[in-house]
């Protein structure tokens, strides 16, 4: 009797055992390869993410400053200059900041000397820094001779973009990074009031 016990007792304990046995190596490797496979195909999608909302967030900050340099020029009774990198160029000499990062664009108060250069004491409305990104077009007309290798184009104290800002009837700016095929832009047009801003997106970039 006590063997028959002691067998049925060991059956028990044999099938409890065989019920709560792990993953094979086999298993295993399957699971992760599979991990493998999902963590591939995702980083692309999420670095392509990444870069399309830094393109829209950067020229949406010089759409932003746009419609604010209006407001002002409007307001103050002088005329705005947006100042913006030349296709092919580095960033400008200038960091309002002082953090480091030296600007794409800067828009300012034409309100001191009035000759449409930027000079020390005018009231500069916005500046941004779009860290790796380069300005594949650039249309709007050169700045004046004191800022070289730039482009600019001016607000009027009525709040338009004045007629000879641009070579014709309004200005592109294009801007991408070198690592990726992705475009944003903006466009002004002559006596218009507000930026077009364009869709991001891989390829030449079209204003809406």
């Amino acid at each position: 009797m006590k063997t028959n016990e002691m067998k049925r007792k060991n059956n028990k304990y044999a099938n409890y055992c065989s019920c709560q046995r792990g993953f094979s190596l086999l298993e295993l490797a399957v699971v992760l390869g599979m991990v493998s496979i999902l963590v591939t195909s995702a980083v692309p999608l999420f670095t392509d993410t990444i870069v399309r909302s830094k393109l829209e967030s950067y020229i949406q900050s010089l759409a932003t400053g746009i419609n604010i340099a209006r407001s002002e020029a409007m307001r103050s009774g002088q005329r705005a200059v947006v100042v913006t990198l030349r296709a092919g160029q580095g960033p400008m000499d200038y960091d309002f900041d002082n953090d480091g990062n030296i600007e794409h664009f800067f828009i300012f108060l034409d309100d001191g000397i009035n000759n449409g250069s930027y000079d020390a004491g005018e009231t500069v409305i916005d500046y941004g820094n779009w860290q790796s990104t380069q300005v594949d077009t650039n249309t709007f007309l050169n700045c004046p001779a004191a800022m070289p290798n730039r482009n600019c184009f001016t607000i009027t104290s009525n709040g338009a973009v004045t007629e000879n800002s641009f070579p014709g009837n309004g200005g592109e700016l294009h801007i991408s990074r070198s690592d990726n095929n992705y475009q944003a832009c903006l466009q002004m047009e002559s006596l218009v009031t507000s930026p077009q801003v364009g869709e991001v997106q891989i390829g030449n970039c079209i204003p809406k």
